[in-house]
Formats: C-alpha cells, structure tokens, sequence
C-alpha cells in the first residue's frame, strides 16, 4: 500500500480500511484525498457514519489492519478491496 500511495495518492479513495478502537475492528472507506495544505490527508468515513482525516501514516496502517482484519468487514462491497 505504501508505494501506490507514494505514486498516485489517490488512488486509494474508495479503499476499505480498518481501525482499532479498544481492541474491536471498525471499518470505513477512504473518501478522498485533499492536497490543498500540507501534509495531505486522506478523509475516512467509518460504516457508523463517524469521519476522520488520516495521515499518510495513518492510512497506511489501517490499510495494513484492513488485509488483517478485513474478512470480518460486514460491508466488503462497499469499496474497493
């Protein structure tokens, strides 16, 4: 994930991603990717209607749970894989 972020960073909008919180897998979908300040950011919006921005970090890394976490993604669907 990190090289096609690195080459075409928005190449990731419509992703699934995952994120812990208190050990329980939430899922979202990479919305978009807005350069317009810096850093960039990519903004997240979890399946319970939640939203936030994600570093390059930080998107990397839920990138990574969701290849980990992903087979328990009610809504595998919804984005692309």
């Amino acid at each position: 994930p990190a090289e096609d972020i690195a080459n075409d960073p928005s190449s990731v909008v419509q992703r699934r991603i995952a994120k812990n919180f208190d050990g329980v897998p939430y899922f979202g979908t990479v919305r978009e990717y807005d350069d317009a300040e810096s850093p960039a950011f990519w903004h997240v919006e979890y399946d319970d209607g939640d939203q936030e921005d994600y570093s390059e970090e930080d998107l990397i890394r839920a990138l990574k749970l969701y290849g980990v976490k992903g087979k328990k993604d009610p809504n595998r669907t919804k984005g692309k894989k």
